[in-house]
């Protein structure tokens, strides 16, 4: 008998979230199976243009009805799969038609499934949601170790949703039979895959990424399968056919490229001719997706060094890091008083091997500041009597902490050692550091659970 997980109460017929029973099929029709050789995610313009500018995708907290939703999960407070954080991925077919309205969005980041059954080691049947015309199953893709609360996927096994076949091939159900076999699926039945990542791995899998545009132009349309982000809505941000969305894209793209770093990926044929008609309708040179350097900065910006006395640099230190592919990546952080103003530099340069010069440009600027306007911060305690006073900190600005390198030095300004004769200072305790990280891999090899010390 199938195992029966969850139903979401409400009007008829139910939504049912299930499980087949051990050695059971659920394959309709042998030709039901058709091969795929992608995974896919879908998303609207300005979240494609987020996951360039974080260089990654990020992983986000279950929201969708599912026996792993923290809400359903509730009762079961030690539940490993509790907090879980994955990427949404879904088999696409090939031959799809790329030209039909997609209900996700407008632009399709598409992974290999070889890279995926290479990157990680653990399926795990999640389950079947059995919705009012369609059956859905997800499987979750992860380096962790979850077999005490779901049962393991093989694709080998035959009768599954998704099977490998001996040649090599991928391949999944279009349709299936539903819970206890009863009634039918009118739109068919979709895979979907949850993957569960670190933030090593949701920056790696950008490499792995190719970029395709789809049409999203019914996004206003209200229908059930017009936008499954804004449909009940009607707010869909970019209800546009593939042509607009394209050129939409890229010239956002191109307009942040130059106050920012953003990532490029691979681009689809498809996507390339796309490219190309942008860059020509706007008369923009062939290197648009190249990083462009902010303006060097100038005497305007910050007021030149003087003399001892005059200026003086408090704060200089040089980070070094050595990439994956040979190279030296270098970021100089200056920060001194001149002339009566703060300012302050971060320059970031790349040494390839074999060429003498570095690439260097100027990431962050400090705009300057008058300290008599700058109050310093309040004191977080009073010194107990008989003790001398705290000295006020001074007025630093606060560097940002650098992806990859270790945490800026304090500044000076300590507390003063305390008289003879009376105990030291009770100071809090400092705050704990991150959950320690698997930075070589692409998902955690066991859950990791921490618990900031206040």
């Amino acid at each position: 008998m199938d195992q029966h997980l969850y139903t979401k109460k409400g009007a008829a017929p139910n939504t049912v979230l299930w499980r087949p029973r051990e050695g059971s099929s659920v394959v309709l029709k042998e030709r039901d199976y058709q091969p795929f050789n992608q995974i896919v995610r879908t998303v609207h313009i300005p979240d494609a243009l987020a996951i360039c500018a974080v260089n990654g995708i990020v992983p986000k907290p279950i929201l969708s009805l599912s026996t792993l939703k923290a809400t359903v999960l509730h009762p079961q407070r030690s539940h490993p799969c509790r907090n879980l954080h994955v990427l949404w991925f879904g088999a696409k077919l090939d031959g799809e038609d790329e030209h039909a309205h997609d209900w996700y969005g407008n632009v399709e980041f598409a992974v290999p499934i070889d890279v995926m059954m290479l990157q990680w080691r653990n399926l795990y049947l999640v389950e079947m949601v059995q919705a009012p015309t369609q059956t859905i199953t997800r499987i979750l893709v992860t380096n962790a170790d979850y077999s005490s609360v779901l049962p393991p996927y093989d694709p080998r096994t035959p009768g599954g949703p998704w099977r490998l076949t001996p040649d090599g091939r991928h391949e999944r159900l279009v349709d299936c039979r539903r819970y206890k076999s009863k009634g039918y699926n009118r739109h068919g039945h979709t895979l979907e895959f949850m993957i569960e990542v670190t933030p090593f791995g949701m920056r790696k899998i950008l490499d792995e990424v190719t970029i395709s545009f789809r049409n999203h132009h019914l996004g206003l349309s209200g229908g059930p399968h017009d936008c499954h982000r804004f449909g009940k809505t009607l707010t869909c941000p970019t209800p546009f056919t593939v042509d607009e969305g394209s050129h939409i894209f890229f010239k956002e793209h191109h307009r942040l490229i130059g106050r920012q770093p953003m990532a490029t990926p691979r681009l689809s044929p498809s996507a390339e001719a796309f490219r190309q008609r942008f860059l020509a309708a706007e008369e923009i040179p062939r290197n648009v997706l190249q990083v462009q350097a902010p303006p060097p900065l100038s005497g305007h910006d910050f007021p030149p060094l003087g003399a001892p006395g005059q200026g003086s640099v408090i704060f200089s230190k040089l980070l070094q890091k050595q990439l994956l592919n040979g190279e030296v990546r270098k970021r100089r952080l200056v920060f001194g008083f001149g002339q009566k103003n703060v300012f302050g530099i971060i320059t970031d340069s790349i040494w390839k091997p074999g060429k003498e010069e570095e690439e260097e440009k100027v990431i962050m600027k400090l705009r300057r500041h008058r300290p008599n306007k700058m109050q310093p911060p309040p004191l977080p305690h009073a010194p107990p009597p008989g003790y001398p006073p705290i000295p006020p900190p001074p007025c630093y600005p606060l560097f940002p902490t650098l992806p990859g390198y270790p945490p800026f030095p304090s500044p000076p300004g300590f507390q003063l050692p305390p008289p003879s004769g009376l105990p030291p200072l009770h100071l809090p305790p400092p705050p704990m550091c991150q959950p320690p990280m698997y930075l070589h891999s692409w998902a955690p090899m066991q859950p990791i659970s921490w618990r900031r010390q206040i």
